[in-house]
């Protein structure tokens, strides 16, 4: 199974986000947006595990979690990455310390277990849309829209699953544990 370990949002934010992606797409060409129940910010792409192994990233999980309190994530402009075939259109979330530490604990700890991910620097984001065809550019963008979303309080970390299910891409959370 693929998966991945994620903060998620309040139906809110998810909701204010989700806004700003069906904005943004009537300014490009095309592009598969994300779905309102699959914003999340991604703090670790671990890649395809056995089921058999998912306990072990629960465990891991639940003892990180209990070294860290509750932070406010805050959100960024746009932007995009072009990874040579894609664009994919985001919106930034600042590099915190809480954050970044948090990622780099998790990242850790799961190598030390044997799960090894990706090895892309930290860049977090909130995805909005893959293949992402911009008609006049990304500035263009940037210039009609700035989005405007209060910070959020991070409350733990989820184990998700990226499945399609006729066709579609969704995320499944599988485990969640609370920072305390």
């Amino acid at each position: 199974m693929r998966t991945f370990i994620a903060i998620e949002f309040n139906e809110e934010t998810k909701d204010v986000i989700y806004q700003y992606g069906r904005q943004i797409r009537n300014l490009t060409a095309a592009g598969d947006y994300s779905y309102k129940g699959n914003i999340h910010l991604t703090v670790k792409f671990i890649g395809e595990v056995l089921e058999k192994d998912i306990g072990l990233i629960k465990r891991i999980m639940d003892d990180i979690s209990i070294k860290y309190s509750k932070f406010y994530i805050e959100f960024s402009g746009l932007g995009s990455f072009n990874t040579g075939s894609d664009n994919i259109l985001w919106i930034g979330i600042k590099a915190s310390e809480p954050l970044i530490s948090l990622y780099k604990t998790v990242n850790a700890e799961l190598y030390i277990k044997g799960f090894k991910g990706d090895n892309k620097p930290f860049k977090p984001h909130i995805t909005l849309g893959r293949r992402v065809v911009f008609k006049n550019g990304i500035d263009e963008i940037k210039n009609k829209i700035k989005p405007d979303i209060k910070p959020v309080q991070a409350t733990g970390i989820t184990l998700m699953e990226s499945v399609r299910i006729r066709g579609k891409l969704m995320y499944i959370p599988i485990h969640k544990t609370l920072f305390s």
